[in-house]
This record gives structure tokens, C-alpha cells and sequence, in this order.
């Protein structure tokens, strides 16, 4: 079936989705709202894909003078605008559209191992922005052409001439640097402030500055180790924002906030709008129903509650959001065949490197946390709604994010907060009772009462929040980068575990039994279960828990090399009762059968007992002989009997050693 409108999720120009007639879902509404505030400069963040860069393709196009057209300023913003809500709004358009310089600069291709190379990149970044302006740089360099054979009135009409007698020669040298860049720290510090009070000079009008994705370079510089280095390079260039005469008005985006006290200090009615502000929140993303709207459009309204559970659930100021970029995935792989089934379309366009960070700076209490998230519940962390970065990398033991070895480690707080505020994690709507007076937030009238105070939601959330994974994509991922975690693939976990295996088929002496249970418990202490649902049966059975975890490792080592195990059973019937764990294996010339069994205690007093009861009940309900009658006529010399018991995340091993020959085959 052939529709009007065409599904693009590549797309993040307004002018090439309105001309070329792809599904624009209408957020224009976002420049009334940001004409009519006060604030000269706002920094909004959000998660990526949400369509950041789209909305200030947005303003770029609404704003802009049509600097091809320059006798007609203005046709084209009509134009593409025409048909849309801004378009009712006369005496608005009238006054702003078309009718600004518009400076704007993507700084989300600017990364690099190391800062020269990122360095390099942001200063292509900037020179980019040039190519607007080449017609400046021809105006003025003819105008003084035309001052030494005197012929500036024959050129240029009397109103050209009092724009162009503002240029000095100094002025056209760097203009005419933008051809032959000089890429000296000087001249890039330099750089856009000049380069506004020159666009300023040349229409007499201020400038509106867009500045997107402001925090990749220093997310990057921080991941890599030159921090510093590129916050001192970077502070003249979004500094231009300070207090300038010669701007309108700023926009910048990003997903975190980093960095506010050296950038953003001092500038006068500068605002920040993060994923709890209620001021923006319907305009950055899909709403619920506009997801209907576009499912509809598609007639592919029967998939409307599989794209809610897979990429609903983002919680942004009051409202419930939508990922754009999952919906139009999932609609376009629909379209093109109707069998398709949801995918990680989000997370597969970066490198997830806040997961992978996660994973490799697991502390107990984050893997207890990750452990109820995994459980679809709600966790209750601390966040800090300030985390800057700048501020954090230079503090010492109190602060969130330390500098080790060049590489940052970050404390329970920092985690939480930056996987809250990139969309990895949301807030429980519930728990932290956002829509008690969900029958009047959305009115008009308290949406006007509200929009200024877009700090913070109302509610106590100065130290502790209710967070959750927001939908299926994200739990998807987490359970994907957790299996990898603790797989015999992850050369440390395949290592530690590698030693827990050894211990169990070495002579259980005093001093291996002591490594044993050090090993153990360090990795209970890593370790995170996946239960792929509610926990009850996990409260019944508490035992389930640690069993799944032993289980696991020794399982996978049957498909190795390294280990061979002649039989492996779990839960296997053996005498007058079913031992939880029982193998064979052969490795490095041991022959070696070992049974365990598994307690937990309701206190950690009771861990020895636990262990003592667990090794008595291998005797007692005659486990070995019935291993023994399993295994036929191949017989180990030697039988290790492990009781373990756990409580949380600690343990306790008892074990024993049984001549294999002193067991006749019944």
C-alpha cells in the first residue's frame, strides 16, 4: 500500500523532511514557546535519538534569512511552514520568521583517543558553519577592490555601502581565513565570536546561536583521559553566549549537563530544561498520542501496545514519551514486511559505552540494584540533578567521578544519575506519585502556572528517586551486556571462575577450602541474576538463586576444551533424594567426582550451621551412593563433598573427601 507521507529515520533536517514530504509529526509549537520565554540562553537535554538535532533544525529554518534569496528574506521559512501550527500565529511570524541571522553548529561528529584528534575535528566543525557566509566574505573583499579604482558607487547601492564601510581590513583577513584556515588556538578561541559580530555588522540584526550536542566532545575527553584539556579549549567557544550584544537568542542541547560553572556562569537569564522540566517535555519526542496518530496514519494500529511496551515508558517532566527513532524503525521494518518483530533499533546507534562502564565497575550494591532491575522493580538511589562533570573529574575522594589511571571511576550516585539522565533509566511514575493531579497538569491554564518553575517536577527529589527501566528495548540490552558479563567470553570472569572450578576438584584441604570461599564470595559479589521476571518464586525458593549462578559456570565449562566433564547433573535424583549439583570430570590427570549441596540462612550467624547440615544431608540421604550407581562402572578414585551455604552475598564452604572404592555398585 503506498501512502503520502514517506518514513525516514535518517533525516534530522526539517527543510529536507517537509520538501521532500516525509512524516513530520508537528512540534511547532516549541517556537512559540521559545520566542515567548524570557531566557536569553537555554540549554535543553535529552537522551539520544529523541530528536534533538531535528528540533534545531526546526528553529535554524523558522528563524533564518534565506541567504540564497537575500531579496527575498522570508519565502522560504513560509514556505515550509505554511501548513503548520506556527503558521496560525500571524502577528509572531510576522515579527521572527525569516528574519535573522542563524549561526548554527553540530558538534556530534567531534570525538578522539586523544585530544589532538578531537581538537582537529571540533575545529572542522567550526570552519563548517562557514560555508553560509561566503557571500560576505565576496561582498567586502569587492567592496575594497572597488575603494582603491574608486568605483564603490558604481558597485554597490548607498545602503550596501553603509553595511560594507563597517568591514576593516582586519576584518576581511579573517574572513578570508575561512578559506585558508589557520587552525592556531588563538584564532579558534576566537573564532565564533568574531564570526557573530561580523554576521551582526553585515545585517545589522542579532544573530540566534545553536549549538548542538555541546557534551560530546568532553563525554568523549573524559572517557579518554584529556579532560582538562579540552574544557580549557572549549570555554571561549561556548562562552560567546555570556552577555553578548550582538545574540538574539542561544539554544544548545546535549544529553548531560556538564560543565554549567564554567561555561554558563555569569550569563544573564540562562536556563536549563533536563527530562524532569515540565516547560518543553511534550516537544522533545513522541507523545502517546502521537504515536497512536502515526501508527493509525500507517494502519498499523494493532501494534500500537507491542511499540508501547518496547519503547514507551520514558518519563519526561508530567508527560509519558515515546523514542521517535524506535517507532519510525519499527513502522518502516512493518511496512516492509508485516512479519517483523521489534528491535533494539536505540541502543544499536551507540556504543553503549555507560552499559559497558556499568559492567566494569561493579560494586555489591550496584549489582543488588541491577539485580531488581532485572526483576522489573523499581529502584530507590540517590541522584544528583547537578552532576557536572567539570566539577566532579576535579574532585578528590568526595567527589562522584575520580580520575584513576587516567580513566574515570564513579561513585553509586554518578551512576544512577547518568544512566537516569540518558535514557537508560526513567523514573517510577507511581512510586514517586508524578500524576496524583494528573487530571489538571496538561491544561492550558496550569501549564502556564508551571512552565517557569521547570527546575524540578513537585516533589521531594533533593537525595533519593524511584527509578526503573523504562521498556523492553532498555531491559533487553541490560540483560544482553550482563550475559556477556558473566560469560566464560569475558576473559575476568572465565579467569575467576576458572580458579572456583580448580578448588573444587583440588584436595579440599583447609587452606584451598579458605581460597575457595574467597573466591566465591568475591564473585557473589559481582555477580547479577537474571530472572527474567517476578521474584517471587525466587523468595519461595531462595535457594534457585545461588544454584543458577554455580550451575551456570560449571555447565558452560562442559562445552570447553579446557575442562571435561564426563557427566554433569543438576537436580539430579540420587539415593534418597536430589543433589543440586553432581559432575565427573577429568582435567590435568584428576579423576575426580564432586557433589554439592546448597543452604540458605536467614542470618549470617547461621552460615557454618547451614554449611554443616548441607554436608550432612549428603551422607545422609545417600547422594553418593546413588552417584555412584549413575555412573555405572566408571568410577573417580576420589569423591568431593561440598556443603555451601549463603546468606546474601556471603557464603560459607564445608567439604569433605570420600574414597570412591569404599562405595559398591548395588
Amino acid at each position: 500500500m503506498a501512502f503520502d507521507k514517506i518514513i525516514s529515520t535518517g533525516y534530522q533536517d526539517f527543510e529536507m523532511l517537509i520538501t521532500q514530504n516525509y512524516y513530520y509529526v508537528d512540534k511547532t509549537k516549541f517556537i512559540e514557546d521559545f520566542i515567548n520565554s524570557g531566557n536569553a540562553a537555554t540549554l535543553i537535554t535529552r537522551p539520544r535519538r529523541f530528536g534533538k538535532s531535528l528540533t534545531m533544525s526546526l528553529l535554524k529554518n523558522f528563524f533564518s534569512i534565506d541567504y540564497d534569496h537575500l531579496d527575498l528574506p522570508t519565502e522560504k521559512a513560509q514556505n515550509l511552514f505554511h501548513n503548520l501550527y506556527i503558521s496560525s500565529k500571524k502577528d509572531l511570524c510576522a515579527k521572527h520568521m525569516g528574519q535573522y541571522p542563524v549561526i548554527s553548529i553540530s558538534f556530534a561528529g567531534v570525538d578522539g583517543v586523544n585530544f589532538q584528534e578531537a581538537k582537529n575535528r571540533l575545529q572542522d566543525s567550526l570552519m563548517n558553519i562557514t560555508t553560509n557566509y561566503y557571500f560576505i566574505i565576496e561582498s567586502v573583499e569587492d567592496y575594497f577592490n572597488s575603494l582603491e579604482n574608486n568605483s564603490a558607487e558604481t558597485k554597490f547601492t548607498p545602503e550596501q555601502i553603509r553595511t560594507l564601510k563597517k568591514f576593516t581590513k582586519d576584518d576581511l583577513e579573517f574572513l578570508k581565513s575561512f578559506e585558508s584556515p589557520n587552525y592556531g588556538t588563538d584564532f579558534q578561541s576566537s573564532f565564533l565570536n568574531r564570526l557573530i559580530n561580523l554576521v551582526n555588522k553585515y545585517f545589522n540584526k542579532k544573530v540566534i546561536l545553536i549549538i548542538d550536542e555541546y557534551d560530546v566532545p568532553l563525554n568523549k575527553a573524559l572517557v579518554c583521559g584529556y579532560y582538562n584539556e579540552m574544557l580549557n579549549f572549549m570555554k571561549p567557544i561556548i562562552g560567546v553566549i555570556k552577555n553578548n550584544a550582538n545574540v538574539q537568542k542561544s539554544l544548545i542541547t546535549g544529553c548531560l549537563r556538564i560543565a554549567n560553572e564554567s561555561f554558563f556562569t555569569g550569563t544573564n537569564n540562562f536556563r536549563h530544561y533536563d527530562i524532569e522540566s515540565i516547560k518543553y517535555s511534550e516537544y522533545i519526542g513522541f507523545t502517546e498520542s502521537e504515536t497512536q496518530d502515526l501508527l493509525k496514519y500507517y494502519h498499523l494500529e494493532q501494534y500500537y501496545d507491542e511499540v508501547i511496551s518496547w519503547y514507551d515508558g520514558y518519563i519526561m517532566g508530567r508527560r509519558r514519551m515515546v523514542c521517535p527513532w524506535d517507532v519510525l524503525s519499527y513502522c518502516q521494518d512493518l511496512l516492509d514486511d508485516p512479519t517483523s518483530k521489534p528491535n533494539t533499533y536505540w541502543i544499536n546507534t551507540s556504543s553503549n559505552s555507560l552499559i559497558e562502564i556499568v559492567m566494569q565497575n561493579l560494586n555489591p550494591s550496584i549489582v543488588d540494584y541491577l539485580e531488581k532491575l532485572m526483576d522489573h522493580q523499581a529502584i530507590l538511589v540517590k541522584i544528583n540533578n547537578h552532576l557536572t562533570l567539570n566539577k566532579l573529574v576535579n574532585n578528590e575522594a568526595k567527589g562522584d567521578v575520580l580520575l584513576m589511571g587516567g580513566k574515570p571511576q564513579y561513585t553509586d550516585t554518578a551512576f544512577w544519575t547518568i544512566l537516569y539522565h540518558s535514557g537508560y533509566l526513567t523514573l517510577d511514575p507511581n512510586l514517586n506519585n508524578l500524576f496524583e493531579h494528573d487530571d489538571t497538569s496538561n491544561t492550558e491554564e496550569n501549564r502556564a502556572l508551571i512552565q517557569d518553575t521547570n527546575q524540578k517536577v513537585s516533589m521531594n527529589r533533593a537525595k533519593e528517586t524511584y527509578l526503573r527501566i523504562p521498556n523492553k528495548e532498555i531491559y533487553e540490552t541490560f540483560q544482553e551486556r550482563i550475559i556477556e558479563r558473566f560469560s566464560l567470553d569475558n576473559e575476568q570472569y572465565a579467569d575467576d571462575t576458572q580458579e572456583i572450578f580448580k578448588l573444587l576438584i583440588a584436595k579440599p584441604s583447609i587452606s584451598n577450602i579458605k581460597k575457595f570461599n574467597k573466591f566465591l564470595s568475591k564473585l557473589l559479589k559481582q555477580f547479577i541474576s537474571i530472572r527474567d521476571g517476578s521474584d517471587r518464586s525466587y523468595k519461595s525458593n531462595p535457594e534457585w538463586y545461588y544454584h543458577a549462578f554455580l550451575n551456570g559456570f560449571i555447565s558452560a565449562y562442559s562445552s570447553l576444551d579446557k575442562i571435561k566433564l564426563v557427566t554433569f547433573n543438576s537436580n539430579k535424583e540420587l539415593g534418597n533424594g536430589y543433589a543440586d549439583i553432581a559432575f565427573v570430570t577429568q582435567e590435568l590427570n584428576i579423576d575426580v567426582g564432586v557433589i554439592i549441596e546448597l543452604k540458605v540462612s536467614q542470618e549470617p550467624k547461621q552460615l557454618e550451621a547451614k554449611a554443616d547440615e548441607a554436608l550432612a544431608q549428603i551422607k545422609d540421604k545417600k547422594y553418593i551412593t546413588g552417584f555412584i550407581n549413575e555412573l555405572g562402572y566408571y568410577k573417580p578414585n576420589k569423591i568431593h563433598i561440598y556443603g555451601i551455604s549463603f546468606y546474601k552475598k556471603d557464603c560459607y564452604v564445608k567439604a569433605g573427601v570420600i574414597n570412591s572404592k569404599d562405595y559398591l555398585i548395588d
